[in-house]
């Protein structure tokens, strides 16, 4: 994309580290062209028949997958907690999730809640974004970052156009923690 005339003062100061840079990738960029899944594809979506008789099921292989990015500084992130492991369909359920900055610069990271819904009357997406938060950090610096995930966030809009919420098994993902809960 054209940068404007202020471009290549942005560049630079980018690629020599003045500026620690911002951003994740809000798309699927393919890794080989007509490779067109996206991160919310359907599970089933990812068989593919690489020659007769022979299924692979790593269908989903991007260059970079959604919500990839880059920083001159590093996070570590905690364990993911849950206020509960069981909820009925109209309780709250609160995620959390520790991140640090363990690099030499301050920097902003942003951190991405997918659901997924394992069993339902149709088919689930691999998995979906429902949350997302920005925290700045200072290197050294730690804090918690809370996700409160509700009715809407496990619901989706069934056969019959209406939007509901069925029991059943539920993965939680943010960055590469992950737990599972249930509805009941």
């Amino acid at each position: 994309y054209r940068p404007g005339p202020e471009g290549a003062t942005a560049i630079v100061e980018t690629l020599f580290g003045e500026h620690n840079p911002y951003g994740k990738l809000p798309f699927s960029y393919p890794k080989f062209s007509n490779d067109l899944l996206t991160h919310d594809h359907k599970y089933s979506d990812s068989f593919r028949e690489l020659e007769p008789g022979v299924i692979d099921t790593d269908g989903y292989t991007p260059q970079w997958p959604f919500g990839w990015g880059l920083s001159y500084t590093n996070f570590k992130f905690g364990k993911l907690h849950l206020s509960r492991n069981k909820l009925k369909i109209n309780d709250k359920l609160t995620v959390r999730i520790s991140v640090e900055n363990t690099g030499k610069k301050a920097g902003r990271i942003g951190l991405d809640c997918f659901i997924r819904d394992c069993y339902r009357s149709t088919t689930p997406p691999a998995k979906e974004l429902k949350k997302y938060q920005s925290i700045l950090l200072k290197p050294g610096e730690k804090k918690e970052v809370h996700f409160v995930i509700t009715q809407k966030e496990l619901s989706f809009v069934n056969q019959k156009g209406k939007r509901v919420v069925e029991p059943g098994e539920f993965w939680i993902w943010v960055e590469d923690e992950m737990a599972k809960f249930e509805v009941i």
